[in-house]
């Protein structure tokens, strides 16, 4: 367990250091997607869900994330974890299954969750774009992260782990 959770300290870290240098977000959100995948993939689910709760977070420590979208944490908190549970029941179906489902009920998760909390809290932004916007990206980084992680899987596997 010790082992295991300093794998994932590593790998949480290496998703600040992209976080940090403030790549675009269509290369850290396929970086942060595949790393979420390839925990799960490795460590098992307890720490793919961990994962999926600290990655976000450190988006708002790092400053990837700006204040104005800190409301939304808790939505790709949620979504995230949606994304690797969906993922698990469905890795072993085909290619279109296993790459694309996941993803857009992700995107859809953080959709709605994003649309309930410009409501509920009367941010004063266009809800469509935005929200379509950042949906949209989601799909996309969701899509080519999950591709990245079973490449990177494939190559690595389980070799360390113990």
């Amino acid at each position: 367990m010790i082992k295991k959770t300093i794998e994932v300290s590593l790998f949480l870290a290496l998703i600040a250091v992209f976080q940090i240098f403030h790549l675009p977000q269509i290369i850290t959100g396929i970086f942060v997607n595949s790393i979420l995948i390839f925990i799960f993939l490795r460590l098992g689910l307890y720490y793919g869900v961990i994962s999926c709760i600290l990655s976000p977070t450190l988006g708002m420590l790092t400053g990837f994330l700006s204040p104005a979208l800190y409301f939304s944490v808790p939505v790709i908190i949620f979504g995230n974890i949606v994304f690797v549970l969906l993922y698990k029941y469905l890795k072993k179906h085909r290619f279109f299954i296993r790459f694309f489902i996941p993803q857009l009920v992700k995107a859809l998760f953080i959709y709605i969750g994003a649309l309930i909390f410009l409501k509920v809290f009367n941010f004063n932004v266009p809800p469509n774009f935005f929200v379509a916007f950042f949906s949209f990206i989601q799909i996309i980084t969701a899509i080519f992260g999950t591709i990245l992680a079973e490449f990177m899987f494939k190559k690595i596997g389980l070799v360390g782990i113990s």
